[in-house]
C-alpha cells in the first residue's frame, strides 16, 4: 500500500499543565518545540467545541512532516484535574513507542526528571516482522507528567 494515502502526523495529549509537558518533550526527550500558540477553536474539533480558548504546541520528531508530538491544554474553562496520573492497561488506551539510539544517556534524563519509570532498562530480542530472525534491544518503560504509557527502544 501506499503510505502517501493515509499518514499519521501528530499524536496529541490533552494535558494538565502545558509547560510541564514541553519541558518533559524538549528538556527529557530531546525534541524541539516547532510551535506554541493560544487560540480560539471555530466549529468543533476531536476535542473541545466552538469558542473554547486552548494553548497548543507541538514538537518536532526527527521526520518534517511525520511523528510529532504535541500538547492541548484547554485555558478558558479548564476541564477537571483527574488528580494523580494513573494509567490502566485496557481497551482504548494507547501505549506510545518510540526510538533513540542512545538509549542509557535518555534513560538516565527520564528517570532525573521525575516521571514514573515502569520499566528499568533491559536488554531484549523481538522477532523482526515476517518472523525470520529477531531485533535485539535495549527497552524502558515510563508515564509522562500526565501519565501516558511510552516505550523507548534502542535497536542494537
Amino acid at each position: 500500500p501506499n503510505p502517501e494515502t493515509f499518514l499519521i502526523r501528530r499524536t496529541t495529549h490533552i494535558v494538565r499543565d502545558i509547560d510541564k509537558t514541553l519541558e518533559f518533550y524538549s528538556n527529557t526527550l530531546g525534541l524541539p518545540k516547532i510551535q506554541d500558540s493560544t487560540m480560539q477553536i471555530e466549529g468543533m474539533l476531536a476535542a473541545g467545541k466552538a469558542g473554547d480558548t486552548v494553548r497548543f504546541a507541538v514538537c518536532k520528531c526527527q521526520h518534517d512532516y511525520i511523528g510529532m508530538a504535541a500538547a492541548l491544554q484547554f485555558v478558558k474553562d479548564t476541564l477537571p484535574d483527574p488528580g494523580e496520573a494513573t494509567w490502566a492497561y485496557g481497551i482504548g488506551r494507547a501505549l506510545f513507542v518510540a526510538g533513540t539510539d542512545d538509549a542509557h544517556s535518555l534513560f538516565a534524563k527520564v528517570k532525573a526528571s521525575g516521571v514514573k519509570v515502569t520499566r528499568e532498562a533491559f536488554e531484549r530480542a523481538v522477532p523482526k516482522s515476517g518472523g525470520v530472525g529477531e531485533t535485539k534491544m535495549i527497552s524502558m518503560g515510563f508515564h509522562d507528567p500526565d501519565g501516558m504509557v511510552w516505550e523507548v527502544n534502542h535497536r542494537l
